[in-house]
């Protein structure tokens, strides 16, 4: 079990999410919607730490957790859903967040980036 409450069997990139968004829209599609997941990471992150740090905002954090934690659930970053889920709770129970949050969701981020560029590259090679 890790600090913020993920189990370690969790994988970074659960490619049956992406198989979803391939049925529901087209292979391209799916990549260009994780592609722009992934990109549009650093500036959700950053929302959510400023939220973090102004300390005031809790509709803000609110909002801006539960829309990365939707996008991170349909595009299969399982650990990063999970570590959304965890604030989200410790929200709902007037509890604030840890300030390790922003850490722990950029650790979580990056490592959904890479597992999904591997699964990409693999990809690309069994084609």
């Amino acid at each position: 079990m890790r600090a913020n409450g993920a189990p370690d069997v969790l994988p970074h990139f659960e490619h049956r999410a992406f198989d979803v968004l391939v049925a529901d829209l087209s292979p391209a599609a799916a990549t260009c919607f994780v592609a722009d997941f992934i990109s549009m990471l650093p500036s959700r992150l950053e929302r959510i730490t400023e939220a973090l740090a102004a300390g005031k905002d809790r509709d803000e954090m609110i909002t801006a957790l539960a829309s990365l934690g939707v996008s991170a659930s349909m595009t299969g970053a399982t650990r990063l859903a999970l570590t959304v889920d965890t604030a989200l709770a410790d929200l709902s129970r007037a509890a604030h967040p840890s300030t390790l949050l922003p850490v722990r969701l950029r650790r979580e981020a990056q490592q959904f980036a890479y597992a999904y560029a591997s699964f990409q590259k693999a990809s690309s090679l069994a084609a």
